[in-house]
């Protein structure tokens, strides 16, 4: 769903231009440029885009499928792909992608709950009370997310990723591949006394 859109566009033997003045959707304010070439027989794309107070988990399941994110924040991308259907361009995306988010939450595992579990795993396993906190149910609430991904051939390499919330930070590398919706992110974190997550 678009709202508030001043485009600007040009079309010209099978190729369009267009620049974004602002566009709001995803929950915020979009601006940027966008191309697609259709005159050849596979169409080529380009992006070009930055948003302001963005809802990320809109944005990667409408995008890429992924529900894991959530958080409201700044997010940019330059990315440009070939392919003449949703899954090809996905599989072929080149680019950069970034975000800076506040107040969400990684869903799937709750770090604070594993550092926990694993930090006394002698006592855990001896009680029984194994929670090492890995669930569709549980979430990673954050105070602050950020994070920068270099896209090749629709897999992204995490070049930057820092996790902050009242407990502990972490920090992760790894690949997102897009077009096949899977993640594979290693993580170090640490737990902070003074609740601060520094």
């Amino acid at each position: 769903t678009l709202s508030n859109a001043d485009i600007r566009v040009q079309l010209n033997n099978g190729r369009l231009n267009a620049d974004i003045a602002q566009l709001s959707t995803f929950g915020g304010r979009w601006s940027g440029t966008v191309g697609l070439a259709a005159a050849r027989s596979v169409p080529r794309l380009s992006l070009a885009l930055t948003g302001d107070s963005i809802l990320m988990e809109d944005l990667m399941q409408t995008l890429a499928g992924l529900d894991r994110l959530s958080g409201v924040g700044q997010f940019s991308l330059d990315i440009s792909s070939v392919g003449a259907s949703i899954h090809d361009i996905m599989n072929n995306l080149d680019g950069e992608l970034s975000a800076d988010l506040a107040d969400g939450a990684l869903k799937g595992f709750n770090l604070g709950q594993l550092f926990r579990t694993t930090g006394n795993l002698r006592e855990a396993l001896t009680s029984g009370n194994l929670n090492l906190g890995i669930s569709p149910n549980d979430q990673t609430d954050f105070a602050s997310f950020d994070t920068l991904l270099s896209i090749t051939d629709g897999v992204a390499d995490i070049r930057a990723l820092d996790l902050v919330n009242s407990a502990l930070s972490a920090r992760g590398d790894g690949t997102v591949d897009l077009g096949a919706q899977t993640l594979n992110v290693g993580l170090q974190f640490a737990a902070d006394a003074t609740g601060r997550g520094r």
